[in-house]
């Protein structure tokens, strides 16, 4: 079993990445159905020494 090399951002953290690559992850952050495409793609990235930056936010009020 491979180790996770990835590292995941997630909105709003300060956290400092670790990789010398970078991803963000931009566009629709509205769920469509049960999977979302963000998990998706850092789970297929697991193996790769890139820092993902998500904004999803499960706690965004949209009103």
């Amino acid at each position: 079993m491979s180790q996770t090399q990835n590292q995941v951002i997630y909105a709003p953290s300060i956290e400092a990445p670790r990789g010398a690559k970078s991803v963000f992850l931009a566009g629709t952050t509205n769920r469509v159905d049960n999977r979302d495409w963000r998990e998706l793609l850092s789970t297929a990235l697991s193996d790769m020494p890139v820092t993902i930056y998500n904004p999803y936010r499960s706690d965004w009020d949209s009103s």
